[in-house]
């Protein structure tokens, strides 16, 4: 076995989290890491002074007998990596492609929001390798050059006025696109549990950002949170308690038979009205039934598609995010439309309106007939 040790550089401390993950997954490797903290941040750098420093990081590292190198910045990942492979006679990685592909994999909608340094955004690396992994995804990139020297100094805690702010200055051009609401997946407020789930995310991340969206004006946001038995049934009265001292809708969502869904982990809505039996019905919004803590700030929703089929009043159609229509989420039919316009498409979207089957068969079959897993169809 070759014992030599697995080289790890950044600019600063951040790489510090691809060295807690490579131990994760290779427990018994040796790891040495150097964070250029003298010359923190990179991102605003030119690729030649990029260049000048990665050769110089990478030399300093080499000084040790390594077998391997891994570039845990992500500025030099996207600038520089193919000038140090050409010039190593040792394996070099960077972080882009396993971002890429993580990030494809979670995406549920087919849309990624990129946050990095100026020079990251600026050389297309991420976008590029966007579209290998999935030519439909939709990449949506935003230079953030002041997050780098606050996360560095450990100002990234929810309630951090400073990082709220910037982040919230950071989301304004969302706003200004027109989006005012936002929905975000979060099943559990558990940090042990989040980290098993997301494999490499952190809960605090996804507080910081909602308590960013906030400062940023965003309103009427959404946590979905999808009910699984087995995971997450015991966590019901914390999420309905965000809504007490918060102008949020969380909206719980029944397992449904789609993808790695399955009837062992189902958990009817009503184990929601049982945690919490102080909840008072406040009306229906779309398929949700909405109720309402009493003094409350916030909405609790109840969207189930099995305990409850809605589909007779259901009038909604799916537009996938690589431009296909579903008459039904749980329908295997898909219409084509991307391409076209005018009265092609017209005829294409009423077609898919009268194509609309009655129901679904979830309770019947076991399983959807969707066709695809969620995070592959999108919309």
């Amino acid at each position: 076995m070759n014992q030599r040790p697995i080289g790890v550089f950044d600019s600063g401390l951040g790489g510090l989290t691809a060295v807690r993950r490579l131990r994760e997954l290779m427990p018994s490797e040796n790891i040495i890491y150097f964070g250029d903290t003298a010359r923190v941040p990179y991102g605003n750098r030119a690729r030649e002074t990029l260049l000048k420093y990665a050769r110089q990081d990478l030399r300093f590292l080499r000084s040790f007998d390594l077998k391997a190198v891994v570039v845990a910045c992500g500025t030099v990942s996207t600038n520089c990596l193919e000038a140090l492979q050409a010039e190593s006679d040792i394996p070099i990685v960077g972080v882009v492609e396993p971002a890429v592909r993580r990030a494809a994999a979670l995406s549920r909608n087919r849309r990624v929001g990129l946050a990095a340094t100026r020079a990251s955004v600026s050389s297309g690396a991420y976008e590029r390798a966007f579209h290998r992994q999935d030519p439909a995804l939709a990449v949506h990139s935003l230079p953030c050059p002041l997050l780098v020297p606050l996360v560095e100094e450990g100002r990234c805690r929810p309630g951090d006025v400073v990082i709220e702010t910037v982040a919230a200055e950071y989301l304004a051009p969302l706003r200004e696109a027109g989006v005012d609401r936002l929905n975000v997946s979060l099943d559990t407020l558990r940090p042990g549990r989040f980290a098993h789930m997301t494999r490499v995310g952190r809960l605090e991340d996804v507080l910081s950002g909602l308590e960013a969206a906030r400062a940023a004006g965003f309103t009427g946001t959404k946590l979905n949170v999808v009910l699984m038995k087995g995971f997450n049934e015991d966590e019901i009265p914390a999420f309905v308690d965000l809504t007490r001292r918060e102008p949020l809708e969380v909206r719980f969502i029944e397992l449904m038979p789609i993808g790695e869904g399955t009837r062992e982990n189902f958990l009817p809505s009503s184990a929601v009205l049982s945690a919490c039996p102080e909840l008072e019905a406040a009306g229906v919004s779309g398929v949700a039934r909405r109720y309402r803590i009493p003094g409350g700030k916030g909405l609790v929703g109840l969207i189930e598609p099995l305990s409850r089929c809605f589909c007779g009043g259901c009038d909604r159609i799916r537009v996938t995010a690589d431009g296909r229509l579903k008459p039904c989420l749980h329908s295997q039919q898909e219409i084509a439309l991307r391409g076209l316009s005018g009265p092609a498409l017209r005829r294409a979207i009423r077609e898919g309106i009268a194509a609309k089957p009655p129901r679904h068969h979830l309770a019947e079959t076991g399983h959807s007939g969707a066709g695809r897993t969620m995070n592959q169809i999108g919309g």
